[in-house]
């Protein structure tokens, strides 16, 4: 009995030792999956980690591309302003070089003394480009006495503009004011350009150049204002009204030289 029991007991042992032997099997099986798995985890998790710094790198890549294109559109359109300045400014230089010089034409039609010794002197005034063309129909004025004025408001600009050839300011301009004779009052002369008017070559057609709208639309602020006028290049602004003893059938060219003044001679 005592034999049988201790077999008993034996195959016990011995069986619960498999069973715990099976169970380690188990658990370690299981265990080593979970390691696996673990791994495998961590390596996916690397692999997130890489791509996601490479999609770091890449938008820092685009963002720094954004910025140069940026960059290169800024430069464009600066440049294309700078180009549409100089544009306007080269077509400005080509109005001008076309009539450098403000001229006209001064025709003395017919001239009468009274019998009280008053003369009076009928001209026709036209302005005309360097080929000698009239640009404009002219007009005919009568005025009392032999001598004609023509008073005009000149703008004078400096000398480094002038001999520069700046396309605005290389040349001298000026708007005709009034004709007139020395029997007549100034202010009762006949009238020219009007006043504030955009005067033939400085604009082209209905396009007013700006920069002479303001000189002219200012000129007696300018001409009292010498550091105004000296931040537009102005040298001088004032009135001048050269005249010439008229003789009947003489002609006469009225001319602004680019850097000086009226001068009236025969032609």
């Amino acid at each position: 009995m005592t034999l049988f029991l201790r077999a008993v007991t034996l195959l016990v042992l011995v069986g619960a030792t498999g069973i715990a032997g099976w169970w380690t099997l188990i658990l370690q099986d299981q265990i080593a999956g979970s390691e696996a798995a673990l791994e495998e985890r961590d390596e996916q998790i690397d692999l997130l980690e890489d791509e996601l710094q490479t999609n770091r790198e890449r938008m820092q890549h685009l963002d720094a591309e954004v910025r140069r294109k940026a960059a290169e559109v800024t430069r464009v359109t600066q440049q294309l302003e700078t180009s549409e300045l100089a544009r306007q400014q080269a077509e400005a230089a080509l109005r001008l070089s076309k009539v450098d010089h403000r001229t006209a034409r001064l025709e003395v039609l017919e001239q009468s003394e009274a019998a009280d010794g008053a003369v009076t002197t009928r001209v026709r005034f036209v302005e005309v480009d360097d080929q000698g063309r009239p640009v404009g129909p002219g007009e005919e004025v009568v005025v009392q006495g032999s001598r004609v004025y023509v008073e005009s408001l000149v703008i004078k600009f400096g000398d480094g503009f002038v001999e520069g050839g700046d396309a605005l300011r290389g040349t001298s301009v000026c708007l005709f004011q009034r004709l007139y004779g020395e029997d007549t009052p100034a202010s009762a002369g006949h009238r020219l350009d009007s006043a504030g008017q955009r005067p033939h070559p400085y604009f082209d057609g209905d396009q007013a150049e700006p920069f002479y709208e303001d000189l002219w639309q200012r000129f007696w602020e300018y001409a009292h204002d010498p550091e105004a006028a000296e931040a537009k290049g102005v040298r001088a602004l004032h009135g001048e009204a050269p005249w010439i003893e008229a003789r009947p059938g003489a002609r006469y060219k009225v001319e602004l030289r680019s850097a000086g003044g009226l001068s009236i001679t025969p032609e």
